[in-house]
């Protein structure tokens, strides 16, 4: 891949702490409401698919606490350093060294 074209994926995706740096208020109650919804909509399909009984409102913390999880995971993941050197060598053969 060519330098130009190297640089403009770079661009396309960002820099790895960039999308935490412009991560809003509004972005994050956002990512909370649709997260625990989802949360609860994983669990009443789970809980019609295997006739369990309806949970109570007050259960409401499993979903909070899963969705904390995930995004503790995407973290781990984006802050994770990519390694510094790829297997591939770079006339782009893919020959291992």
């Amino acid at each position: 891949m060519s330098e130009r074209s190297q640089e403009e994926v770079k661009e396309l995706f960002g820099r790895p702490g960039q999308a935490l740096q412009q991560t809003t208020a509004l972005g994050l109650a956002a990512l909370a409401a649709f997260g625990v919804t989802f949360g609860s909509a994983v669990q009443t399909g789970y809980e019609r698919v295997w006739d369990l009984p309806t949970t109570r409102w007050h259960t409401m913390w499993r979903h909070v606490v899963w969705l904390a999880g995930l995004v503790a995971a995407l973290l781990l993941f984006v802050m994770t350093p990519a390694p510094d050197e790829s297997p591939r060598r770079r006339d782009g053969t893919g020959r291992r060294r």
